[in-house]
């Protein structure tokens, strides 16, 4: 199993940017019983000291609590090979894979250049394989860039909150970038087990 670095690590301290902030906050993690169960999880931290990514409007954006850390573990566990992956965060999902020797090379698309600017240089000091490169660009029309450019994994992790929009998304993405996936390879999206498995719907 790969496992997580702990952001807090990484962020050391407030970074103000454009229309956000990355700080470090004490994180209640409030998570549904029937996900903990769901994910074998026993022990529900009170609190832990968590990065959070926010706009100036105080919506969290992405952070790394245990919510964030349950929900993306299949990904990180099951990739291999050439990925592709639509939302960078802070990085989450991306450390655990930067020296994985399974790893061939990871392409992140954002929407925010200024979190690229920003974010992406923090990230890629970690990069010492050069496996990552960030692009600027729009999840719903990327795909025109592509041409016939193949990947072993597409993982989707672009929507602030767990609702259905993510899935009425992924039947429109799926059928988007489905030419730009190995024959071998896989579409997957955050939080795609517990809608599978009826834990959210």
């Amino acid at each position: 199993m790969r496992e997580y670095i702990n952001l807090t690590n990484v962020y050391t301290n407030t970074i103000e940017f454009g229309n956000y902030v990355v700080y470090r906050l004490l994180s209640p993690n409030y998570i549904d019983s029937k996900v903990l169960n769901f994910y074998n999880y026993s022990n529900d931290l009170e609190q832990e000291p968590v990065v959070c990514l926010s706009n100036k409007s105080n919506e969290c954006i992405m952070s790394s609590n245990l919510f964030e850390r349950l929900t993306n573990q299949n990904f990180i566990n099951s990739v291999k090979g050439d990925v592709i992956i639509f939302g960078l965060g802070l990085g989450l999902i991306l450390f655990p894979l930067l020296e994985d020797e399974e790893i061939n090379s990871i392409t992140v698309i954002d929407n925010s250049i200024d979190i690229i600017n920003t974010i992406g240089p923090i990230i890629k000091n970690y990069d010492v394989n050069d496996k990552l490169t960030i692009i600027n660009g729009d999840v719903f029309t990327y795909y025109q860039q592509l041409n016939d450019a193949k990947f072993d994994v597409a993982y989707f992790d672009y929507w602030n909150i767990v609702d259905t929009t993510i899935q009425t998304d992924m039947e429109t993405l799926k059928e988007l970038y489905k030419n730009n996936i190995k024959e071998t390879g896989q579409i997957m999206y955050w939080c795609e087990d517990l809608f599978t498995n009826g834990i959210i719907n």
